[in-house]
């Protein structure tokens, strides 16, 4: 078990946000309250184009990784197939227009009280 928290990120036809996602989780990881924390795409079939940068985007980031569906099946299974992969005790998700900002990842994972 390499990583403490993954996130996982359903994608269908989102090349526009890939470079900001990019930057936005790679500054994340960073910080993350979980260490190591790993990115986990889900591109469900999508057809813009943006595969390719998505595998450019993974191949230069060491913590972003990506399953790839062939077909369109929907968020569920998007959500599922990145459940089923992950092996990190801690598990979140986001999505990839960015609405929710991953520091909100923060209030959840922090530390309980005493």
């Amino acid at each position: 078990m390499k990583y403490a928290f993954t996130i996982i990120v359903p994608l269908y036809n989102e090349r526009e946000n890939l470079e900001r996602l990019d930057q936005v989780l790679s500054g994340y990881l960073r910080k993350s309250a979980m260490q190591p924390a790993c990115v986990l795409f889900v591109d469900d079939g999508s057809t813009d184009g943006g595969s390719a940068l998505l595998e450019e985007i993974c191949a230069r980031q060491p913590d972003f990784f990506f399953l790839r569906f062939a077909l369109n099946c929907g968020l569920s299974a998007a959500l599922k197939a990145g459940f089923d992969v992950c092996t990190s005790p801690y598990v979140g998700y986001i999505d990839a227009d960015l609405q929710t900002d991953p520091d909100d990842f923060h209030l959840l994972l922090a530390p309980p009280r005493a």
